[in-house]
């Protein structure tokens, strides 16, 4: 008899140590290789993942520094200490679909989103994970932010294959409970933001912004948005001003909800595709304005008081579309990022300075419909001594797509070498055609790394 409770406590043993490997996952461990994964330019560091074909998604910063993200195709959260180059990976004990938003509680503790109907808590001290299932099946959770209570919203975008969704939730984990909140029909909640009480949601399907109030759970669509395509990310600076990219265009806007005004600039244009395809947007604590631009392989930095864009092209890609689809900043205001396509995450030195500005000169021009203007670009090098060959474009809000139709856009010159020159004008004979109203015109001059752009607003009468 004695024998036969030992061996039934052993096998009980086995079967829990077994149980606990499956719902909590094994910890695996990888040191990091610089030598082989390591991609670089003079602005951007880039890390080869140690579990290929990963595609990372879903990027946070702890307050330590340490950078975690999920691997949707190996069902991994890992964690890359930024002090020691390692990878920790933590085996999530269930498929997950696409995590696309994680964010840490008070304790640390790490929530994020599945779009297979849940969202997940990974416990930071006994590295244990815990799964909840939303109520709507088939409603895609997307975005997730914890507020100063707490409480987990999420919004539900719904997939393609879904009636369901257009529903944000808050998930309260004291009760362990989720109410939902339906929206208006196929708006297609993404982005979403907390902000003195309010959340403001970018609806992709609606083509529009909306704010919820969380005390009151009134909800209310804003019309000063018709000419917006897929806003995606979605944030708000310490003036209440909102901010968001158009996923469906080239644009990133704000609102003003007090007068419902609306300023945008075009990003600098695309070689590949008709449109850059903006995604998230954050601010940092100088309220910069960060994002990620899908289809150009780039990082942007739009810095408000001088109305400048800075644009980093990631260093490892070579002509083709890596993916760059969420990005998270840490407390120095570098910004991290993903690679979807070539699993690797990276991030941008916020403190390097770039090696060229520009100028133009005037900043704002008033023009009749059919008349033509221009404007003088000085391009000012940073460091003496190096030849670079500069060129220049530019981009306007005219179109979703940045193009300018019918209005004819030259610089003389293109290009120029800094080592021998430093001026180029841009000449714009607008379309007789167009209509009034105003429009920012995006003046851009690359090395090829960096994009360093200046918006010029012209008044059309």
């Amino acid at each position: 008899m004695k024998k036969t409770l030992v061996l039934f406590t052993i096998v009980g043993v086995l079967i829990g140590v077994a149980m606990m490997i499956y719902f909590y996952g094994p910890r695996q461990t990888t040191t990091f290789d610089s030598k082989t994964e390591v991609f670089t330019s003079p602005y951007i560091t880039e890390f080869g993942i140690p579990t290929p074909s990963s595609i990372p998604n879903g990027i946070g910063v702890d307050k330590k520094g340490n950078v975690w993200f999920v691997e949707n195709a190996s069902d991994i959260l890992a964690m890359f200490d930024t002090t020691s180059n390692l990878f920790t990976e933590y085996k999530i004990p269930s498929d997950v679909s696409e995590v696309w938003s994680l964010d840490f509680d008070t304790y640390g503790n790490i929530w994020f989103t599945d779009t297979s109907d849940r969202i997940w808590k990974f416990d930071i001290i006994n590295e244990q994970f815990r799964s909840y299932d939303v109520p709507t099946k088939g409603s895609h959770p997307t975005d997730l932010v914890i507020d100063i209570d707490g409480k987990i919203w999420i919004t539900q975008m719904r997939n393609n294959y879904s009636d369901e969704g257009d529903r944000i939730a808050v998930f309260d984990p004291s009760k362990e409970s989720f109410m939902e909140y339906k929206l208006a029909e196929r708006s297609g909640p993404a982005g979403l933001v907390v902000d003195n009480g309010n959340l403001w949601i970018a609806q992709t399907y609606a083509h529009n912004v909306a704010k919820f109030n969380k005390h009151d759970f009134s909800y209310k669509q804003f019309s000063a948005f018709q000419s917006i395509v897929s806003p995606i990310g979605i944030a708000v600076d310490k003036e209440g001003t909102i901010w968001f990219a158009q996923h469906g265009a080239s644009k990133i806007s704000n609102f003003v909800e007090s007068n419902e005004s609306r300023f945008e600039f075009t990003t600098s244009p695309s070689t590949e595709f008709p449109i850059t395809t903006p995604y998230w947007i954050l601010i940092d604590s100088k309220q910069n304005i960060w994002f990620n631009i899908h289809s150009t392989n780039k990082i942007g930095k739009f810095i408000k008081a001088n109305n400048t864009l800075i644009e980093y092209k990631i260093p490892s890609e070579r002509d083709e579309l890596i993916n760059v689809l969420t990005i998270a900043l840490d407390q120095d205001d570098n910004l991290w990022f993903t690679e979807w396509s070539r699993s690797r995450i990276g991030f941008v030195n916020s403190t390097i300075p770039v090696p060229f500005t520009i100028d133009v000169s005037p900043d704002f021009v008033s023009v009749d419909a059919g008349n033509g203007f221009s404007v003088d670009v000085t391009v000012t090098p940073n460091r003496s001594g190096e030849v670079r060959n500069i060129f220049f474009n530019a981009s306007s809000t005219i179109t979703p797509t940045g193009e300018f139709i019918n209005s004819t856009v030259t610089f003389e010159p293109e290009s120029i070498s800094l080592d021998s020159a430093n001026k180029s004008k841009l000449i714009i004979q607008t379309d007789p055609e167009l209509t009034s109203g105003i429009y920012s015109i995006t003046v851009s001059a690359s090395d090829g790394l960096i994009t360093y752009s200046r918006i010029v607003t012209v008044k059309v009468l």
